[in-house]
């Protein structure tokens, strides 16, 4: 949609007047956006969810201006294009368990290299006892400060040219770094977790991405299984948070958010 029908569209979805721009200018992955105070982009992003398909484009909350910095630098130096990443992710087997596995063995062979034990290297965390008092995921983090937890002044959310949420990797460029998962494997994990429980992205920012779910795990086991195919997916959920898999799966149960973060 061009940018000056886009503008009209937007303003009556929002009943008055909108700040719309172009992010990106200048990467492979230009593409318009909103600007507007961080209290109001998850009522924001509700809005525009429902005219996805009027506006041909998926929102996503990037966060304050730093945020969508880094993402500009990072689209900068894409090596894929959309089609080549949706491609790649055809061809991933989404086995949350055999790539957990080879993501230990890949640890293993990380701290024999530099000196330790395969004693010492870290294998699967501890499921642990089900929590008394599971971690409610009701909120999302992206809008406001991490540290005063005040919204910020200004976030940005992108309208990513598709209607499809799981592409929407493909399209920003992620992952790739560190432990974050290049932006196949979050394609074809983001698929399988749109079709079995509904999930949709709502915001990434540089390394933290968040999940509205519509159908979350109703019972004890079967969030349990999530827990080890999200831990799988980010080991850093666990490893520096809720430091068992039962822990995890507490606050999966009917959870209707979900939080991902790489150190």
């Amino acid at each position: 949609m061009e940018i000056g029908q886009l503008q009209m569209t937007l303003e009556a979805v929002f009943g008055g007047d909108v700040s719309v721009e172009v992010l990106f200018d200048g990467t492979p992955a230009e593409m318009p956006g909103v600007v507007l105070p961080g209290e109001r982009a998850i009522e924001a992003w509700t809005r525009l969810r429902r005219v996805v398909e009027v506006i041909g484009a998926w929102p996503i909350v990037l966060g304050p201006r730093s945020a969508v910095e880094r993402h500009a630098e990072a689209l900068t130096y894409r090596r894929q294009s959309v089609a080549d990443v949706l491609a790649a992710a055809a061809d991933v087997e989404p086995d949350p368990r055999a790539w957990f596995a080879d993501v230990v063995d890949a640890e293993r062979t990380w701290h024999v290299n530099n000196g330790y034990s395969v004693e010492d290297a870290q294998g699967f965390p501890e499921v642990g006892p089900w929590p008394e008092e599971p971690d409610e995921n009701d909120g999302f983090s992206i809008p406001f400060d991490i540290v005063s937890m005040d919204p910020h002044r200004e976030v940005v959310i992108a309208l990513v040219p598709t209607e499809v949420p799981w592409t929407v990797p493909a399209h920003l460029g992620m992952g790739g770094w560190n432990a974050c998962p290049e932006a196949a494997k979050h394609c074809a994990l983001w698929k399988r977790w749109n079709e079995e429980y509904g999930a949709e992205p709502v915001g990434v920012s540089g390394d933290v991405v968040e999940f509205l779910v519509e159908r979350p795990p109703a019972t004890r086991d079967a969030a349990l299984e999530l827990a080890w195919q999200q831990h799988g997916y980010c080991q850093d959920i666990v490893d520096q948070g809720t430091q068992t898999i039962a822990g995890l799966a507490g606050a999966l149960l009917e959870g209707r958010v979900w939080f991902f973060w790489w150190d």
